[in-house]
């Protein structure tokens, strides 16, 4: 029974912080910042599993708890110096215009509205559909990693490092989306995310086949860093595709998905682990459902850019007929 209000409590821990650090930085460095709290928390996968195995070790279960509870609880002072800081003077506009319609509103109609506005964003449906592709295939795959590599003839201690080696891969790539976006300003956020997946397609479609300890190193690198990526992208797609207002919403919502497809896409695994007694078809299976995702990536891309296109064109009619009006408006 502890392990549900855990597990809220570190889902409502985790979209905060990415909520939070999306509002307070503007420009490049709300790319950069989200990057690194990634990257972070990568650092944190890693270096836990030592500092619980030696404060078990020290104190037992009941004292590792109580010593991990402590430093968790140091969220709460450090989540209350975080303050707003990209509000533009349109947002403070339109905020000032729903403190003045409130009467006429409901309490729950800000909610609901950003939840309508989602629903009608074929790019964040698409986006959702992608990572609810890319994400649970792969954490997937990790579940049963230890166990692939004991039957490709691998002791348990190097398949044990070869798992860090990956993990370690994820907390690295998880800095490449912000980096793609400084030094290639005009790529699109989702290409970025159908690159690397196609990657991870291809990786995990060949790691069956890999017959020496290097091939199983590169192949799981390129896996993670697929991991690292679009955790990444999460945040920063969804910034990017539904605005700075509905953030939140789309982010609970995508991560909510997420999560139901994370928690089917295990057993169908292991299922189909059971019934073809071997890795071999389960791996192809995910290597597909990570060739699907890099296409929704690209579809949603193009999308976005239709959209955004048609958006320029009346923009261009706009300024025609304005022009026409009063000919100190043409250009």
């Amino acid at each position: 029974m502890t392990l549900l209000p855990t597990g809220i409590g570190f889902s409502a821990t985790f979209i905060s912080a990415l909520t939070s650090v999306g509002e307070h930085f503007e420009g490049h460095s709300k790319l950069m910042a989200l990057s690194f709290l990634t990257f972070g928390s990568g650092c944190g996968g890693i270096t836990l599993p030592f500092l619980l195995h030696f404060l078990i070790e020290e104190f037992g279960w009941r004292g590792c708890l109580l010593i991990t509870g402590g430093l968790m609880a140091n969220i709460a002072p450090f989540f209350a110096v975080c303050r707003q800081l990209s509000v533009s003077v349109q947002q403070i506009t339109e905020n000032k215009s729903d403190e003045l319609n409130t009467e006429a509103k409901p309490e729950g109609d800000g909610f609901t509205k950003s939840l309508r506005a989602l629903g009608k964003n074929k790019v964040y449906l698409t986006h959702v559909v992608a990572m609810c592709c890319t994400l649970p295939v792969i954490n997937s795959s990790l579940v049963f990693m230890i166990d692939f590599l004991k039957t490709q003839g691998f002791d348990s201690e190097t398949a044990i490092l070869l798992y860090l080696y990956s993990q370690i891969a994820t907390t690295v790539f998880a800095l490449v989306p912000s980096l793609c976006k400084k030094y290639i300003p005009h790529t699109s956020v989702l290409i970025i995310p159908a690159y690397f997946t196609l990657i991870g397609s291809s990786v995990t479609a060949f790691l069956p086949h890999a017959d020496t300890y290097a091939q199983f190193v590169v192949l799981l690198v390129c896996l993670e860093m697929t991991l690292g990526v679009s955790i990444t992208t999460i945040s920063m797609t969804t910034m990017k595709v539904v605005g700075l207002k509905d953030y939140s919403a789309g982010l609970g919502v995508l991560m909510t998905l997420i999560g139901i497809s994370g928690s089917i896409a295990g057993p169908i695994v292991g299922l189909f682990v059971d019934l073809t007694g071997s890795y071999t078809k389960p791996f192809y299976g995910m290597s597909a459902g990570l060739g699907l995702a890099a296409g929704l990536f690209v579809l949603a891309a193009a999308i976005k850019q239709k959209s955004k296109s048609k958006q320029l064109d009346n923009d261009d009619d706009i300024t025609e007929v304005v022009g026409a009006v009063n000919p100190a408006f043409s250009i």
